[in-house]
């Protein structure tokens, strides 16, 4: 039947496990991330997921989702339900194959081997109070040019980016909406080599930007 063949599409697919829990690859990538993009210990790394044996994606979740999971997988970890005592029927298992806000993904480049790792804008409000590397300060009318135009030269950006390695990084506004939208602007970019891309969808970078352009309207 149909609900059979949903049952079993969803069954094949792999459960998360938190980062960390992933073997051999699970420490080394958060390692990577850590250094790269200076994330202090005061985040909460144990509340990061992916699937067990291809993290394309890294995902976070808040703590009492993370508790909710741990409750809902099997003993194993592998979304496996264990037969009960006397041979009766499995216990049942929550095979989880979404959760979170999507906050890593991998993302291979020739010219930026040090984290094969880009930041994703969804998870940026939970990741960016700890980053402590690869965030750069950026005037309001670079920040306006970025949303409008999506890419510019790097050396039409600040000195402070053009000295960044290659890679992901993010670039903010202190007060760029001023009070209506709680005040600084941040983005996720990608620093190339000799460009610097903006990395959010289209829908949302036309509402910073009008957010921005009200914002300035209101203070003249």
């Amino acid at each position: 039947t149909r609900e059979e063949g949903v049952e079993a599409r969803v069954a094949a697919v792999e459960p998360y496990v938190p980062l960390l829990s992933v073997e051999e690859r699970g420490p080394a990538i958060w390692g990577q991330v850590q250094e790269f993009f200076g994330i202090a210990p005061t985040f909460p790394e144990g509340q990061l997921l992916a699937h067990s044996t291809r993290v394309k994606k890294v995902t976070f979740v808040t703590a009492a989702a993370r508790r909710a999971l741990d409750a809902a997988q099997a003993p194993d970890g592998k979304g496996k339900a264990p037969e009960e005592e006397g041979g009766g029927e499995k216990a049942a298992v929550l095979n989880v194959v979404t959760a979170g806000t999507q906050i890593f993904e991998l993302n291979i480049c020739d010219y930026c081997p040090s984290c094969e790792y880009r930041l994703c804008m969804d998870g940026l409000p939970w990741l960016l109070p700890h980053m402590t590397k690869r965030v750069a300060k950026i005037p309001r009318a670079t920040m306006v040019e970025l949303l409008e135009k999506r890419t510019l030269p790097l050396e039409q950006t600040p000195q402070e980016m053009q000295d960044m390695p290659p890679g992901s990084m993010v670039g903010v506004v202190e007060g760029g909406c001023g009070g209506a939208r709680g005040g600084d602007v941040a983005v996720v970019l990608w620093k190339g080599k000799g460009t610097v891309k903006l990395w959010v969808t289209k829908e949302e970078a036309e509402s910073l930007l009008a957010a921005m352009l009200s914002a300035t309207t209101s203070e003249i």
